[in-house]
């Protein structure tokens, strides 16, 4: 038993440490992207929401400030990871 609660040990102190990001690693995976018309999904328990933006302009990728202009779910949000593709968003854990 003390040997699988000291593999568990580590497995977390690995684990807190991947989670934990520098703030220099921050500003380099950063998007700004503003969104003529959206909605956002509630997908699971897991992945709390996912945004699907269209009419999108913006810049970069990773952790993310979403802003949809227009719509029922028109707003501002933080995503976890977002991408814009030829004017098509997807935002990932907003």
């Amino acid at each position: 038993m003390a040997f699988r609660i000291r593999h568990l040990g580590v497995a977390v102190a690995i684990l807190a440490g991947s989670l934990s990001v520098s703030p220099a690693a921050q500003a380099q995976a950063y998007g700004n992207f503003v969104c003529e018309d959206g909605t956002r999904h509630r997908v699971s328990t897991l992945v709390p929401y996912v945004i699907w933006g269209t009419g999108c302009t913006g810049s970069g990728s990773g952790a993310s400030r979403v802003v949809i202009s227009s719509g029922p779910d028109a707003g501002v949000y933080q995503c976890r990871e977002a991408r814009v593709l030829q004017g098509t968003l997807l935002g990932q854990q907003c």
